[in-house]
């Protein structure tokens, strides 16, 4: 470091000046070292700063351990409270079959409550308040329990109760069974079953606080007496044995322990049932043996009779028999059941017999079937006036098909052979008639013609059933019949008159009308279109034509109306088919 020289000091005079000045050098202070001082300060500085920031960092950690235990006691209280719900939830059995388990999932709620935590700060913070509210809920479900240990104990002692009340009651029918020593093992079981059923509901009633001779006691054992005698006295009945069932009821022992009006109830019961079995035991006997017999009342009915008896073959032979019960009461009750017994034989039998007409029915109304084929055994089981009646159809029917033919060809009347083959199928009138015709050749000739004359218009039209009709068809026969007929009173009431024969173009024309006048048939499904000269008397019923999108059912229309009607339109020269007479009906208000 420099210093000022102190042996030579040069002079130097200011410019100016006359003399030499005295300068000299200021006074300069020795440098001072400050990093020290300053290192010491700054580490002061950063002391004092980590300070403040431990403190800080530890009151942020002292809030999350706070917060972080407060959510793990809320988490796990609400687990604890669950398992705690559900096990009060359990009741009798269930509550202590179940109690272990409950109780370790209680401790597993709270294990998975520290789980939560982080640190041992955490954890030494929610252990107290942990097992608190864990004794909390412990002391809970053991409290729980010992209450559903009684209603366990209760309900076991009172199901126990009943069912050895039940042993009692199948033990009773065995009460007199003797072992090979003589021992009475059956008088045994029963009185041990019945005396186990009282001591049962005892103890259930000690459980739930009644006194031993209180009247909620006297209740309970009084619902067991009522249950093994009921069972005793319906199983006595359904064997029939009410003189025992009777016994019974009047026992000492039964009047002391059974409740007054259950009593009489069964009493009343056992007289009822007793009356009814009677009556029917009674009523049975006479109508199959003749004899008064009661297995159920035999030291009053039980009548035996040296040699074979008849039984009654009418309900009269059977009621004369009833007049040997004394018992008014009773002989009315038999005479009844007799009534009954002898109406529904003979409703059965008049079923049978519906079953076998209509089973007839259904054959014959097979095309082709007839009479004679019936087997014998069914024609044979018919009462008198429905083989009269099924003869007559028969006739009927063998008529129909042979006029059916005529109809079709008229000339086979002259034929011999075909009379002496189908004349017997003929009523007496008919034959006559015919044999009439058979001196009249001309008009069967004309007949003839026609007939041929109305088989091809029909044909023509569609309609050859009524042409030709199946063989075995009788409706399709009986429908050809009444056109023919029908077409042929038309042709004679023209022929009438005019006062002459029709020419072949005249009856077609008549013909033509006949089979195009057509109507509706109301059946199931599609209602058919068919000449209203082939409909029959049945079919007339639900004939129907259409008029101004109206349906008019021509059974509505009456026949002296419709007559009047075709006779006004025949006037008026307008064709009197039946769709016109309908319109001409519904015009005039529908006049009846």
């Amino acid at each position: 470091m420099p210093t000022v020289p102190t042996t030579f000091v040069p002079q130097v005079a200011p410019q100016g000046a006359g003399d030499i000045g005295d300068f000299a050098a200021p006074g300069v202070a020795p440098a001072e070292n400050l990093a020290a001082p300053q290192v010491a300060r700054f580490g002061q500085q950063l002391t004092q700063t980590g300070m403040a920031a431990f403190r800080l960092g530890s009151a942020i950690q002292d809030g999350i351990d706070e917060a972080k235990t407060k959510e793990a006691d809320v988490a796990g209280g609400r687990a604890m409270q669950a398992v705690t719900d559900k096990y009060m939830a359990m009741i009798g059995k269930d509550a202590e079959v179940n109690y272990e388990a409950m109780q370790a999932e209680l401790a597993q709620a709270g294990e998975s409550a520290m789980g939560m935590l982080d640190n041992d700060v955490q954890r030494r913070m929610l252990s107290p308040i942990l097992a608190r509210n864990m004794g909390i809920f412990q002391s809970r479900m053991g409290q729980h329990r010992v209450q559903q240990l009684r209603v366990y104990q209760t309900k076991e002692a009172q199901a126990r109760a009943k069912l050895s009340a039940d042993y009692a009651i199948q033990a009773y029918p065995q009460r007199n069974l003797k072992d090979a020593e003589g021992r009475q093992v059956g008088m045994i079981r029963y009185m041990a079953n019945a005396d186990t059923a009282i001591s049962e509901i005892r103890k259930a009633g000690e459980l739930m606080g009644y006194a031993p001779e209180s009247a909620q006691m006297k209740q309970l054992e009084q619902e067991i007496y009522d249950q093994m005698a009921v069972g005793i006295v319906n199983g006595l009945m359904a064997e029939k044995d009410y003189a025992q069932a009777s016994e019974f009821l009047s026992n000492s022992a039964t009047v002391e322990s059974l409740d007054a009006k259950t009593r009489q109830a069964l009493t009343d019961s056992v007289s009822a049932n007793r009356m009814r079995t009677m009556v029917g035991e009674l009523a049975t006997s006479i109508k199959t043996a003749g004899l008064l017999m009661a297995p159920s009342a035999p030291d009053l009915y039980w009548q035996q009779k040296d040699g074979p008896v008849e039984p009654p073959s009418t309900l009269r032979e059977a009621l004369v028999l009833t007049e040997q019960i004394e018992d008014p009461e009773v002989r009315k009750y038999v005479q009844a059941d007799l009534r009954t017994q002898f109406a529904q034989e003979d409703a059965l039998i008049e079923q049978e017999y519906r079953t076998l007409t209509d089973n007839i029915d259904q054959y014959l109304a097979v095309p082709g079937n007839t009479l004679a084929d019936l087997p014998p055994d069914q024609f044979g089981r018919l009462r008198p006036v429905d083989q009269r009646r099924y003869m007559a159809g028969q006739v009927k029917q063998d008529e129909m098909t042979v006029m059916e033919q005529i109809a079709r060809n008229p000339g086979v009347i002259l034929d011999d052979d075909w009379f002496k083959q189908f004349g017997h199928k003929l009523t007496y009138e008919t034959r006559v008639r015919l044999l009439a015709e058979r001196n009249k050749p001309d008009r069967i000739v004309a007949a003839t013609i026609d007939a041929d004359q109305l088989e091809a218009t029909l044909t023509r039209n569609g309609f050859t059933k009524l042409a030709n009709p199946p063989r075995g068809d009788t409706k399709a026969q009986e429908q050809s019949l009444y056109m023919r007929d029908n077409i042929k009173t038309l042709i004679n009431a023209e022929q009438e008159r005019v006062g002459r024969q029709l020419s072949r173009d005249e009856k077609q024309r008549i013909i033509d009308r006949a089979v195009l006048d057509k109507v509706f048939v109301s059946r199931f499904g599609r209602d058919p279109e068919v000449p209203f000269a082939a409909m029959t008397p049945g079919e007339l019923e639900q004939a129907y034509v259409t008029v101004d999108k109206q349906d008019v059912m021509l059974r509505d229309i009456p026949p002296a109306r419709m007559t009047q009607i075709r006779n006004a339109l025949e006037r008026s020269g307008l064709p009197t088919d039946i769709r016109n007479i309908a319109e001409a009906w519904l015009r005039a208000g529908k006049p009846q």
